[in-house]
């Protein structure tokens, strides 16, 4: 929440020793990622909330196996998620709001069966849901609005 502006400094991917959780939320930061981020494969939790962040969001998920939270709202991100995102087996929360991304779903994202927080709302998705998207059992949140999804809804509710 300051005003830093640019791209990443490049030292930050070889001065910071295995940090676990990087929030660089509301500042002014642009471009696109480096792919130096693989460096940091102890990650936990990514926060580029509120930037000005384009390009893809990562297109090797797999190379960042911790990742639990991604928050990638409000920035100018394009293109697809990566099928590999669903190899990262802890991914809890996903919220990629506001942003640039268009494409499908990925099937695969239904292989991230601890997802709790699913936003992909403000986008230009299109096509159907995924079928793998019941497998996603531990969901509470889930926004999808404002996107360019077809198709039929078929996914079975529990009994409650």
């Amino acid at each position: 929440m300051n005003k830093l502006n640019g791209s990443i400094p490049e030292s930050l991917f070889t001065n910071l020793l295995n940090p676990e959780h990087l929030n660089l939320t509301q500042n002014l930061f642009q471009g696109e990622l480096s792919p130096n981020f693989y460096t940091l494969t102890k990650l936990k939790e990514l926060r580029l909330v509120t930037n000005k962040f384009s390009g893809p969001i990562f297109k090797d998920f797999d190379l960042l196996p911790n990742l639990e939270v991604i928050e990638y709202f409000e920035n100018s991100f394009e293109g697809t998620i990566p099928s590999s995102i669903g190899q990262l087996q802890n991914l809890r929360y996903l919220d990629l709001i506001s942003n640039q991304l268009n494409s499908s779903i990925p099937y695969e994202l239904g292989f991230s069966s601890d997802i709790t927080f699913l936003a992909l709302a403000g986008n230009s998705f299109t096509g159907e849901l995924p079928m793998s998207l019941p497998n996603l059992t531990l969901i509470t949140d889930l926004g999808i609005l404002e996107n360019n999804f077809s198709g039929e809804l078929s996914i079975e509710l529990p009994y409650y």
